[in-house]
């Protein structure tokens, strides 16, 4: 018999004890030895809902004066239909109209409660990703703009 442990986020760790045998060979399985405890896998990993949550508006700190880099991200990510792994792509390589992106990409921002101008996004079919990303994080909180005019 062998034991193996497996180290998970410097902590947390697994112990497996194995035969030696051929189970994985002959496709049996080994009763279950994966399986962890709901306080391992709480302990090593993050929830979906505590990744995004920083993300949502209604978070402490998600009334910020500017829309911000991983907003821009989601944004341009979801215009361009793609993920952000292709942020240093062309809208040409994407095969993304660039009128239509610079439409979402406008929409997307005044949605999530900034503004920015429609000419200000870039729309050409070298323009890449990671470039729309950097113009619109740094758009204003609309209540900031709609200020600045009456002030």
């Amino acid at each position: 018999m062998r034991e193996r442990g497996v180290r998970i986020l410097g902590e947390v760790t697994m112990t497996r004890t194995t035969t030696g045998g051929s189970a994985g060979k002959t496709g049996k399985s080994d009763n279950g030895a994966r399986k962890w405890s709901a306080a391992k896998l709480a302990a090593g990993f993050i929830s979906h809902e505590e990744l995004l949550a920083p993300m949502n508006s209604n978070a402490p700190g998600g009334d910020l004066p500017i829309l911000g880099h991983a907003r821009a991200v989601v944004i341009v990510a979801f215009c361009a239909k793609t993920t952000p792994a292709n942020l240093s792509r062309t809208l040409a390589e994407l095969g993304v109209d660039g009128i239509s992106f610079q439409n979402c990409v406008f929409d997307g921002v005044g949605k999530a409660g900034y503004r920015i101008k429609i000419d200000d996004i870039p729309d050409g079919p070298d323009t890449k990703l990671i470039k729309v990303v950097s113009v619109i994080q740094n758009a204003a909180r609309a209540s900031a703009v709609d200020a600045e005019r009456v002030g």
